[in-house]
Parts: structure tokens; C-alpha cells; sequence
């Protein structure tokens, strides 16, 4: 047999140029005057077999890095409004079927005599003060330069004019030109930072405007969407050019182009991931110049985040299985990875910041009991960002002495919450280059409101070139100095374990975003330090803690006094639908039980800064018995990110006050997000939430009470005066009993496990099974 193989061939033609566009169309001239003379970039003659030709222009000015791209288009050509300097502009082809020219360069001199780069003269002081001194701009001729300055008021009057006539695409290549042209003058000490800022605040105006047009005509295209990102990458590039207020804006703008609310763009490329990255590091940057005060900081990095969150989620849409997208600048360094399930690479990687001044790598390795904890469906591929930002904010005057690391997890486009972890994550943050060469130590601590925290995270030390943070939850981690022994740091948290196995012994040599999984090279023997703070604690030391709702919605968790009574409880053992075995170990009489509210997979956790010091104690509300109650399923409007802890607050006492109850007695058990996406166009069907939650009861009557009570018209009544939108009744208030079962005496075919032994010297082992999770049951294991 023959088999013939055609391989495509790039499209053809003859080298690209650019000229100015001056009606003589004889002579190509080179050199132009900036932003208000246009020069065009054509591509002519070009053609392929395959048709369907598209082309691509950028430029970059000579000595800046920062590259202008604009997105493909069947064109051949493209008109620019360039910015002052030396430009090297680029043209690329492409056909039907993808196959690339090479980048055809070309330059232009733009607002050069003879000597160079022109040499501008100082503006007016303020925007205002520059339109009444070019009061006699003509909007029908066209001034090149002013006398004595840049016409800023004509380029803005320019702007508005694409902005009117919806040229969104001429807005953008016009913002772009004046963007580096404030740059440019700034460099040459022709504007100041407060009118370079007062510059790009008009420019951002037009270009956010003209973004929420197309936003709400759901007519985002993908090249649009990273034109924009690109520009915000430009605007922030200058932290001196920032303030409060346009940070806070800007965040805002990225947030929304990337989440794409309308699902216009499927996925966002790995270039355009670079751009809205490159932005989030620069406005971490603006707060290093004094631009954004101490109370707006916690706003800044709550903003942060969730632009963090957006460009995880639309990322990794666009990547195959066991592809990551790795991107480094001057100041941060990530990568988002898309992983299978069962490859397990997701659980540990490492990111390389060596190329910044800093010794170690950072890296994560997540523990085994990972997997249950945080709910991770066994079909779906796990996205991971992990990012080190190397611009971190100081609050109450404390510098940080290592970059900002982000560790986040989504699956099937949602992120997944992690908090209250049964095992801690491992996070290795290196030092500075110097506070490395001092000798100094550090204590690992997160963005908590407007100060760092580092409740519920234990510090290790990881020799001299940085610490190893242990973590129940994630969030933004960095180090702050600390003269104290990091490697007898107590965990502020102390999590108790009554199963017969180990501890998990969580890693910390990591596997690369690359691997496609974590066997060997996953596993690493702790340090001494390591084996005392993981060691399990036995009954008689541990604590009672009860949760319930704060004022502000957030779960604060306190600590009981440590010599009251217990509440004896019987020893149970039951396995669960999937084969995991759940223990509820007896405490002697007159010894202290670890009492921890666990909600299920979306149920509202405590965040670790709320719990109280270990050993004070605090007068909490006494936990409800959920022996009986009543049940119940309804739907509220929201998306699940805006069912915040405090709305999530709100809708426990609306309930209380329908039921006549009060509010610990009614507890979350479950939040859903209703499907929103559909797969194959990744458009919204919905945004709301479905809310399980139940209500304590006495005994039957008195649920049978409650249950009349809760319906629709009540209990929407008592929502709407907790500010809560009208709720849709899914499942009516049902009476249910908790069952108890038998203590510990196991089935006739199932062997009992033996008596916990001491693991305090042990031998560790990974092995495999031929098994569903379903198929290894209690009996098997």
C-alpha cells in the first residue's frame, strides 16, 4: 500500500512594509510625527492554496519590552498612531489551516530630527488647564505638535471620536500609541508622575467605556478581550503612575474581561494569560510606591485574588490534559497547569524563582487526604495556579522577605474551596537575596483584612534559604522576618486523628508542572521538626472547639476552657457509600474532646484567623442536637461567589426568625452551584445557588412544628430583612432522625482493625490497587 502525505505549506509573498500615509503613494516614507500621523503597515501580493488569509501586526519601541500586538484579521493591511522613538514593527500571515509566515520586521521613525529622539517640552500642568491653552484645536484639521508641548486634549478629543463612532479597534491602537507616549515623555522628564497618572486615567476611561459596550453586546472576541489585557499590562507598567482608585479600576476591568460573563471567548491563549498576569503583578507593585493607602490594601489583594481565580479558570480551559502554561517576568513568576485526576500531578510542583534573586524554588505538596477533603470529583481534570510575586505589599509597616505565593485549585471551571484540611499542604517560600545573606529567619504568615496573620499556618524552617509553610487552608502566603526558632513553631490549629494509620507525612520535594505524576520523587522524609508538630495528640490533651456564625458572616471558631467536663460519646464506626471508613473514638470522662463543626463539601468553614488562642477561654452558644430536625432545599438568585460568608450569615438567621428558632440552630449541610455552563458553547444557563440547611428540633412534634412554619411566604418574608433576594422552595421542610448506629462492634465479615500501636518510628509504603474507590469497601480493606 502508498500513502501519500501532504504537508501544508505557509503562505507566500513579498516582505511587508510600512510607510506613512500622506497621499503620495510614490514615495514610502519612513518617519512620521507621533500619535497624529498615521502610518500603515501592508502586507501586499500575498497568497496561498488553501485560502482564507489572515494578518497580524505589533511593534515595539526600541528599548522598551513592551510588545503591542494586535489580533488576526483578513486586512492585508493595518493603519497605526505610533508613540515617540525608534519603532520595530512586525507582520505575520497565516492560512485556513494555521500554517505561519515567518515575522516580518520593519521600522519607522517617529518624532525624531536630527539628533534622534525629539526632544518634548514640558505640558500644562493638569489635563483641564492643556484644553483651554488648545482651545483653537480644530476637529476637522490636524496639528501635529504644539509650540510648546504635546497636544494631550487633541489626542483625547481623538479618542472620543473612535469612542462615538464605536472604532474600538482604532481606540485601542490609538490608547496604546499614547500610553507608551506618556512613558516615553516621563522618561525624558517632560511630565510628571501626577500628570502621567492623570494621562492614562482619561486613556482608561475611553478604553474601559467602549469594553462594557462590548461586554453587554456579548460580542467579546478573543483577540479584543487580550488587546485590552495588553493594555492594562501597559498602563500599570510604571507603578509611579498609579493611584487607589485606578488600581482598584483596573483590577475590576481585568476581572471582568477574563470571567467573560456572557462566555463569548471559550478560553483565553497562553500570551493573553501573560498580559492580565503581568497587570496583577504590577498592581501588587503599585503598592510598594506609597500609591495605595493601608486601609485599601485588603481591598487591593481581595480584588487580586479574584482576578487570580478568572485567569486560572479560563486558562486551563484552552489547555490539553498534562499541559501547562508557564510565564516569568521581572516581577512575578507562574504557571497553571491542567492535570488528570488519576496522574496525581496536580499534587505536588515546583515553580523556579532562582532567575529573581532568590535561592530556592517555591513549590507545594498537597497530602493524600487532599483528595476527600477537598471534594475533588475522580472524572474531571485538576487546574492548579501557583504564582510567586516578587512585589509584596507591607501592612502595619512590616516588609515581607519573600515573594507573594498564590496556590489555587479549580475543577470543571469552579474553584474549589480549601479550609479546615484534615493534613497540611506544604508551601516552600524562599528568602530574599537579603535577608538570606543576614542570616536572618522568617515566619510564614497570609493576607488577613488589612494585616498579616499566620493563624493556622506552622513554619518550618527549610535550611537558610527560606521556610516551609504548613497550611489547612489556601490563600496568599509570604514571610515576614522573625528572630524566633521557625522549626518549634506550634501550629496555632491543632487537628487530632483517632484512625489506625499514620499521619500523612506530607512532602517537600516536589515533582515539575510537567510530570505526569508524583512516585518516588513525591515522597521525602520530614525533619524531627516535622515529626513533632504532625504527631497526633492523644484525647487527653485535646480541646473543645464550637463554631457559630459571627456578626459579619464569617464562621469564628473558640476554644473552651481545656479542664471543663466532656460529653461522653460512644465509639462508632461506619463506612461510607465510596469505602471510607468514618471513626468517632470514645474520650474518657472528665477529659477534653476536639468538637470541630464540619459542614459538607460547600458548607461555610471557619477561616483559621477566627479561631481563639488555644487555652482561653470564651463563652460560646452551645452547639445544637441535629438528633431531629427538619430539612429543607431551596434555591436563592446568586452566583456562588456572591453567597459570600456574610450573605451565608444572613440567610441562618432568616431562617431562626421563620422558624422561631435561634440561629445555631440552624445549620448550612450544603451549597451547590447550579450548572451553569453548557460544554460545548460554554454559555450561562444560570446563576444561583441551591442551599441545603436543616433546623434542630427537640424531638418529633416539635419538628413537625418547624416545618409548617418554614414555608415559602415565611420564610422569603424573614430573608428579604436580611437583605436577601426571594428564595425558590426545591425541597419542602421534611422531619427527618439522625440514625444511630450500633458502636463498634463491626459486621460478622468484616475483621476489626486492631488497636491503634505507637507511630512515633514507623515504616511508610505506597501501593496500588486494581480497585474502584466503590469496590474497596470496609471488608477489603
Amino acid at each position: 500500500a502508498e500513502q501519500v502525505v501532504v504537508v501544508n505549506a505557509p503562505p507566500a509573498g513579498v516582505p511587508c512594509k510600512t510607510c506613512l500615509v500622506d497621499g503620495d503613494d510614490q514615495t514610502c516614507v519612513t518617519a512620521g510625527e507621533p500619535v497624529f500621523d498615521l502610518l500603515r503597515i501592508s502586507c501586499d501580493n500575498w497568497a496561498d492554496s488553501d485560502g482564507g488569509l489572515e494578518y497580524r501586526f505589533g511593534y515595539q519601541v526600541e528599548g522598551d519590552d513592551k510588545d503591542v500586538v494586535f489580533d488576526w484579521n483578513e486586512s492585508p493591511s493595518l493603519d497605526m498612531r505610533l508613540p515617540t522613538g525608534t519603532i520595530n514593527l512586525a507582520a505575520q500571515v497565516r492560512d485556513a489551516l494555521g500554517a505561519l509566515s515567518a515575522i516580518m520586521y520593519s521600522t519607522v521613525e517617529v518624532g525624531a530630527g536630527g539628533s534622534g529622539r525629539r526632544r518634548l517640552l514640558a505640558s500644562p500642568n493638569d489635563i483641564e488647564g492643556a484644553r483651554a491653552s488648545y482651545s483653537d484645536f480644530s476637529a476637522g484639521g490636524r496639528r501635529l505638535l504644539m509650540q510648546s508641548s504635546f497636544n494631550w486634549p487633541g489626542a483625547a478629543d481623538l479618542l472620543d471620536l473612535e469612542l462615538l463612532a464605536g472604532n474600538f479597534d482604532e481606540l485601542n491602537n490609538m490608547a496604546s500609541a499614547l500610553i507608551l507616549e506618556v512613558d516615553s515623555q516621563y522618561a525624558g522628564m517632560n511630565l510628571t508622575a501626577a500628570e502621567s497618572l492623570a494621562h492614562k486615567d482619561v486613556f482608561f476611561t475611553k478604553l474601559e467605556s467602549a469594553a462594557v459596550t462590548v461586554n453587554n453586546a456579548a460580542s467579546m472576541s478573543e483577540g479584543y478581550m487580550c488587546t485590552l489585557l495588553n493594555l492594562a499590562s501597559t498602563i500599570s507598567s510604571n507603578p509611579a503612575h498609579l493611584s487607589t482608585a485606578l488600581v482598584a479600576r483596573l483590577l475590576d476591568h481585568v476581572t471582568v474581561l477574563v470571567s467573560d460573563e456572557h462566555s463569548s471567548v471559550a478560553s483565553i491563549t497562553t500570551s493573553c494569560a501573560s498580559s492580565a498576569l503581568s497587570f496583577m503583578a504590577n498592581s501588587l507593585a503599585a503598592t510598594k510606591h506609597g500609591n495605595v493607602s493601608d486601609a485599601d490594601l485588603s481591598s487591593v489583594v481581595s480584588k487580586f485574588e479574584q482576578g487570580l481565580v478568572a485567569v486560572l479558570r479560563e486558562t486551563a480551559a484552552g489547555l490539553i490534559e498534562g499541559a501547562a502554561s508557564v510565564a516569568s517576568s521581572n516581577s512575578s513568576s507562574t504557571a497553571i497547569a491542567r492535570n488528570t485526576y488519576a496522574g496525581r500531578a496536580w499534587a505536588a510542583a515546583s515553580l523556579a524563582t532562582q532567575d529573581h534573586l532568590f535561592e530556592a524554588a517555591v513549590s507545594y505538596s498537597m497530602p493524600a487526604t487532599f483528595l476527600n477533603d477537598a471534594v475533588l470529583g475522580d472524572v474531571k481534570p485538576v487546574d492548579v495556579f501557583l504564582g510567586a510575586f516578587f512585589s509584596v505589599p507591607s501592612f502595619g509597616g512590616v516588609a515581607p522577605i519573600g515573594p507573594l505565593v498564590t496556590l489555587l485549585v479549580s475543577q470543571n471551571g469552579f474553584n474549589v474551596p480549601v479550609t479546615g484540611l484534615s493534613d497540611s499542604i506544604n508551601i516552600s517560600i524562599p528568602f530574599t537575596a537579603a535577608h538570606r545573606a543576614v542570616g536572618g529567619k522568617g515566619k510564614c504568615v497570609y493576607v488577613n483584612g488589612s494585616a498579616f496573620s499566620d493563624v493556622g499556618v506552622t513554619t518550618l524552617a527549610n535550611g537558610n534559604a527560606g521556610v516551609i509553610c504548613q497550611t489547612t487552608h489556601l490563600t496568599s502566603f509570604t514571610v515576614e522576618p522573625n528572630d524566633e526558632e521557625t522549626t518549634t513553631t506550634t501550629p496555632a490549629e491543632t487537628t487530632t486523628s483517632t484512625t489506625a494509620a499514620a499521619p500523612e507525612e506530607v512532602t517537600t520535594t516536589t515533582a515539575s508542572l510537567s510530570d505526569s505524576d508524583t512516585t518516588a520523587d513525591g515522597t521525602a522524609t520530614s525533619t524531627t521538626a516535622e515529626a513533632v508538630v504532625t504527631t497526633t495528640t492523644t484525647a487527653a490533651e485535646e480541646e473543645t472547639v464550637t463554631t457559630t456564625p459571627a456578626a459579619d458572616g464569617a464562621n469564628a471558631s473558640t476554644t473552651a476552657d481545656p479542664t471543663s467536663t466532656a460529653v461522653e460519646e460512644t465509639n462508632t464506626t461506619t463506612t461510607a457509600a465510596n469505602g471510607t471508613i468514618t471513626s468517632t473514638t470514645a474520650a474518657p470522662t472528665n477529659s477534653t474532646t476536639m468538637e470541630e463543626t464540619t459542614t459538607t463539601p460547600h458548607a461555610t468553614t471557619a477561616h483559621p484567623a477566627t479561631t481563639a488562642a488555644a487555652g482561653k477561654p470564651t463563652t460560646t452558644a452551645v452547639a445544637a442536637d441535629f438528633t431531629t430536625y427538619v430539612e429543607m432545599v431551596v434555591s436563592l438568585p446568586l452566583s456562588k461567589a456572591e453567597f459570600t460568608s456574610a450573605k451565608q450569615a444572613n440567610f441562618l438567621a432568616g431562617v431562626a426568625a421563620a422558624a422561631g428558632v435561634s440561629a445555631n440552630s440552624v445549620e448550612i449541610t450544603a451549597i451547590r452551584k447550579v450548572t451553569s455552563r453548557r460544554l460545548a458553547s460554554r454559555r450561562l444557563l444560570a446563576t444561583s445557588v441551591e442551599v441545603d440547611f436543616r433546623v434542630a428540633a427537640a424531638d418529633t412534634a416539635a419538628a413537625q412544628s418547624l416545618a409548617s412554619k418554614l414555608d415559602a411566604t415565611s420564610l422569603n418574608t424573614a430573608l428579604a430583612k436580611q437583605g436577601l433576594p426571594a428564595a425558590t422552595v426545591l425541597k419542602s421542610a421534611a422531619v427527618k432522625s439522625s440514625v444511630v448506629l450500633p458502636t463498634t462492634t463491626p459486621a460478622p465479615s468484616v475483621t476489626p482493625l486492631p488497636p491503634p500501636t505507637d507511630f512515633t518510628t514507623y515504616v511508610e509504603m505506597v501501593v496500588s490497587l486494581p480497585l474502584s474507590r466503590a469496590e474497596f469497601t470496609s471488608a477489603k480493606q
